[in-house]
């Protein structure tokens, strides 16, 4: 665990490839006193960069995006700094995606849709070692009423 995230605050990557919705990320998340967001990457091939560099507690990972999708940029980050917690944030709810996305790696799964208390919810849930998926989906398993 880093020092600042011991000191209260979660660091954050935000990785998406459209300035607007890490700008929209950043005002969502700025009203919570236990986030600090350390950077930005518009691509998954930066996000492994910038993931290097910054050692985020948590990385807010976009499926979508040039050079290398966010599923992929999941595994090559947990294979090399498994300790590093990856949410991905996406407007995709297909079954297929979301279990790409748990094998290769991410501990949660969070609709770009949800409120801003789940959003940080499923950040905190993700930082402490926990696993998220997002309402939305869930309450579309079998089984689930």
């Amino acid at each position: 665990m880093n020092e600042i995230h011991t000191r209260g605050k979660v660091k954050l990557l935000l990785v998406d490839d459209q300035q607007l919705i890490r700008m929209a990320l950043k005002a969502r998340l700025s009203k919570y006193a236990d986030f600090t967001i350390v950077g930005e990457a518009n691509s998954g091939k930066s996000a492994i960069i910038f993931a290097r560099m910054l050692n985020p507690d948590v990385i807010l990972m976009d499926i979508e995006m040039p050079e290398l999708d966010g599923i992929e940029a999941t595994r090559r980050i947990r294979a090399r700094m498994p300790q590093m917690r990856v949410l991905i944030l996406t407007s995709h709810a297909q079954p297929s995606n979301i279990s790409a996305a748990f094998d290769a790696g991410a501990d949660g799964y969070c609709l770009k849709i949800a409120d801003n208390n789940d959003l940080a919810n499923a950040i905190r849930t993700v930082s402490r070692g926990g696993c998220w998926l997002d309402s939305a989906i869930a309450r579309q398993l079998p089984g689930a009423s």
